[in-house]
């Protein structure tokens, strides 16, 4: 199968595996499309192959081309995209998938249109590289947080990592820097979270909270103003909102700089809009590709100069 987006329309080219299929079961398997999202697109005449609209129970040949029709609006930040692109910076893209490196203090999507995101930052980029796309995150990084951030290009692509996440087939692996030495050399934390009461827009963990579980493994540690630092690669298996920042938090070990979680900066590192929290790698099988992609993204200057000095590391060994 191979896969092409071209101004709004997917153009899929079936070799001889799909010799036979229905076109329903090609939109739900091939394509990774949700069932009523597929039956939305049949129902709208949006899938044609040739001249001729296709319904579900359809067979097809090998060498068919299907075109599908792409409901997904350009977003209105692609239009008042003049933000400029400093700071972005673009770790992978395809004609279907993006992904940035992003930097701290900006937030990944805002409703006030003023504000400086990592959406606008991407609609930017779009524009000046000629490409006229919706503007779709497939998941979020917290703003102090940098790192990887996945976006997809069109509607299509867009649900196929949505079931990617779902599934937890779209792996995270983070790095972090936290205070203290207390923690096994590898553990698991499987501790539900959900909001604090006490403390808007912050989080918790909690016995009625949503199951998060994060895979934490300890790199190094060492000893400083009396206290430890301990370096640790932390893997999502679910994906809450601060899950990594409360996990880390409820095992006596806030990561450093995170002061909403009672960690304080050292050595005047991080930056005071930054924790020491970075999304360092994103994998996931890509449904157009059909393979499996890793990507990643830098650790910034401050972070490789920290981690130099404290434990000889360089960025990349991970």
């Amino acid at each position: 199968m191979r896969c092409e987006m071209k101004a709004g329309f997917l153009y899929v080219h079936l070799d001889k595996r799909y010799d036979g299929w229905r076109v329903e079961d090609v939109l739900t398997t091939a394509l990774a499309l949700p069932a009523a999202f597929s039956h939305k697109l049949l129902a709208a005449g949006h899938v044609c192959a040739g001249k001729k609209t296709l319904c579900r129970t359809d067979e097809l040949k090998a060498g068919s081309r299907l075109t599908l029709k792409d409901p997904t609006p350009v977003s209105r930040l692609f239009e008042l995209a003049d933000i400029g692109v400093e700071g972005l910076e673009i770790c992978y893209e395809d004609d279907h998938v993006l992904i940035v490196n992003k930097p701290a203090g900006v937030i990944v999507h805002s409703d006030n249109p003023s504000e400086r995101t990592l959406d606008g930052l991407v609609a930017h980029y779009y524009r000046e590289t000629g490409q006229v796309l919706p503007i779709l995150h497939a998941h979020r990084l917290d703003k102090p947080t940098t790192g990887a951030v996945v976006y997809a290009k069109h509607g299509f692509v867009a649900r196929a990592l949505d079931a990617e996440l779902v599934r937890h087939r779209m792996a995270r692996r983070y790095v972090a820097v936290v205070f203290g030495a207390k923690l096994a050399r590898s553990q698991t934390v499987d501790k539900p979270i959900g909001r604090d009461r006490h403390r808007s827009s912050l989080y918790r963990v909690s016995s009625t909270g949503k199951e998060a579980r994060t895979h934490i493994v300890v790199r190094a540690t060492s000893p400083v103003q009396g206290e430890h630092l301990s370096l640790l690669s932390c893997a999502l298996e679910t994906g809450r909102t601060h899950q990594i920042r409360v996990h880390c938090a409820s095992l006596d070990v806030p990561i450093v700089g995170d002061e909403e979680y009672g960690g304080q900066r050292i050595r005047n590192w991080p930056a005071p809009d930054a924790i020491a929290l970075h999304a360092r790698e994103v994998s996931f099988y890509h449904p157009y590709d059909e393979q499996d992609v890793v990507v990643k993204c830098p650790l910034a200057s401050d972070w490789t100069k920290f981690l130099r000095q404290e434990w000889g590391i360089e960025d990349d060994l991970w």
